[in-house]
């Protein structure tokens, strides 16, 4: 079939720039309008044959279609004119006044369409002289005439009224050539040739055939060749085909030019979300030394604290526990640990929970500076707050509370409180044991002197249980007041080591809620990531449509 080739490289080309169109969209660009070029080569094509009543014009529309389409009989059949055209076919300023549409599935209008017209010497002859301009738009005209009668006198006069542009486009199509010999058909070509000269004054093609012949195939190869060549190897039509090749490289380098640039502005993204983790990591690391005071202050309150251990330890030593503990033994230093290890708990604590207030306020403030940035920077909204301030706050609080809290244990575990305490309290009840037991046994031989009347020694053992008495109770104060002072010296002693491990916990707490804290540009950062991997497919796609399109222009090319 004719323009095979044209028609294989335009509709490929066609299917490539919807294709670049879509990656188009795909990487962000604005849809444009529709290339002159690339609108001309997509608009389907119409054809006009023209000739005096039974000059066979319906007979070679029917064969230019490979379908029946219109009737051939010996008398007039074509009453109007009617365009023939293929399902698709959108170009309906391009036909005449009054001109019918008849839309066929048939294999020869799949490229151009055709109009058949009334005889130019019928009665809708005024018709088709008023009509010539609107044929001057199409794209290609065939001028039928009978191989018996070329000399029609209407379709010259019409011929001769084209303008030069329109009969370039124009062929006269000698129809039922099977009925003359090879002799008469020479002589018909140059008896036409000369009508030419004369009638229009320029050579027009002169095409010969027969599109019905009796019992035979219609002969349209020099028909094909000319439309081949003045539809689809013209330069006008080879130029606008070169001209969609350019439209399309042009698209290409635009869609080209905006993945780089959204490379570079991912790139410059990624460097922006890095400034801003780096502000975190900077406002993190200046909660921490400015941790230094509220650390201090805790340090005096530890010191209360420790005043407040003795105090109780204090009591615990009194006359009663004493005598108890000299009686049944002393626990007073596991009790002391248990007490030591809830106040601190409830010390540490209450510091968390103050300096977390502290935090979050902070984390607040930059959170509020950081929101409009990405805004402005990114388009994506990250959000009010991060998650850590607004759904998690609760559990990042307990998070916090017990990071601080483990300060404790590991102070207390190092100081071996239990180990010091009871240590004093032995060192005590050495002391004590012996004392008390002389005055146990003074006591005894007063009850027994009292017993048997000897009252001179009876009056002696009771000044000597007196004196032991207040003996005992002398050092059970000067014992208790060492082993108090033992006490609170060695936890004195140890406030360092109690604040070296709260500010190690203090210090992995805070860098527990930044790494909540930064979890709000996570967000951000994996849709960047995201966007960053489509970049991947766009590329790999643009590189496709780009090899494709140089196959098909070196296709045409060559």
């Amino acid at each position: 079939m004719w323009g095979e080739r044209f028609f294989h490289t335009r509709d490929r080309l066609a299917a490539c720039r919807a294709r670049i169109e879509s990656l188009a969209g795909e990487s962000g660009l604005s849809p444009r309008e529709s290339e002159e070029a690339a609108a001309e080569l997509g608009r389907r094509w119409l054809g006009g044959i023209v000739g005096e009543v039974n000059a066979g014009k319906s007979a070679l529309l029917n064969a230019l279609a490979g379908a029946k389409l219109a009737e051939v009989a010996p008398v007039p059949t074509t009453r109007g004119m009617t365009a023939h055209v293929g399902p698709g076919f959108t170009e309906s300023s391009a036909l005449p006044p009054g001109c019918l549409v008849e839309v066929h599935q048939a294999p020869g209008l799949d490229r151009i369409g055709w109009i058949d017209t009334p005889g130019l010497n019928g009665p809708q002859r005024e018709e088709m002289f008023a009509a010539l301009a609107d044929f001057e738009r199409l794209d290609v005209l065939l001028v039928v005439f009978p191989a018996d009668n070329t000399w029609t006198a209407a379709t010259w006069e019409w011929l001769s009224m084209l303008g030069d542009e329109t009969l370039e486009r124009t062929a006269l199509v000698v129809q039922m050539a099977d009925k003359k010999g090879p002799e008469d058909l020479r002589v018909i070509r140059g008896h036409m040739t000369d009508l030419t000269l004369k009638k229009i004054g320029r050579k027009l093609p002169i095409l010969i055939l027969s599109a019905l012949p009796p019992g035979g195939a219609p002969e349209l190869r020099g028909l094909e060749e000319f439309l081949e060549d003045r539809m689809c190897l013209e330069p006008g039509r080879r130029h606008l085909l070169d001209r969609a090749f350019h439209e399309s490289y042009r698209r290409m380098r635009e869609i080209e030019d905006g993945l780089d640039r959204q490379k570079r502005g991912m790139a410059d993204d990624g460097w922006f979300l890095g400034g801003l983790e780096r502000e975190g990591e900077q406002l993190r690391d200046l909660l921490v030394e400015s941790s230094a005071d509220e650390l201090d202050k805790q340090l005096h309150v530890y010191g209360m604290a420790v005043e407040g251990f003795a105090r109780e330890l204090r009591r615990k030593m009194g006359l009663w526990g004493t005598f108890k503990g000299l009686l049944l033994g002393d626990a007073a230093g596991g009790e002391a640990e248990v007490a030591c290890d809830v106040r601190l708990k409830a010390l540490v604590s209450a510091f968390a929970a103050r300096d977390l207030e502290r935090i979050f306020a902070e984390c607040s403030g930059h959170w509020g500076a950081v929101r409009p940035r990405v805004i402005e920077r990114m388009g994506f909204d990250p959000g009010e707050m991060p998650p850590m301030l607004a759904s998690h706050r609760e559990q990042v609080a307990a998070g916090f509370d017990d990071r601080v809290g483990r300060a404790v244990p590991e102070y207390l575990g190092g100081l071996r409180l239990r180990v010091l305490i009871d240590g004093l309290m032995r060192q005590r009840s050495r002391r004590l044991r012996g004392w008390f037991g002389f005055w146990l046994v003074l006591v005894t031989l007063m009850g027994i002197c009292g017993s048997f009347g000897l009252e001179p020694w009876t009056g002696w053992l009771v000044w000597a249980v007196v004196a032991g008495a207040l003996l005992l109770g002398f050092l059970g104060w000067l014992t208790r007041r060492t082993a108090i002072r033992g006490f609170k010296d060695r936890l004195i002693h140890a406030s360092g080591r109690f604040g070296e491990a709260l500010r190690k916990f203090h210090t992995e707490a805070i860098r527990e809620v930044f790494e909540g804290y930064g979890q709000g540009l996570i967000s951000v950062r994996r849709r960047l990531a995201d966007r960053q991997a489509e970049l991947g497919p766009l590329a790999e796609k643009w590189n496709t449509l780009y090899l494709e399109l140089k196959t098909i222009e070196q296709e045409w090319s060559g």
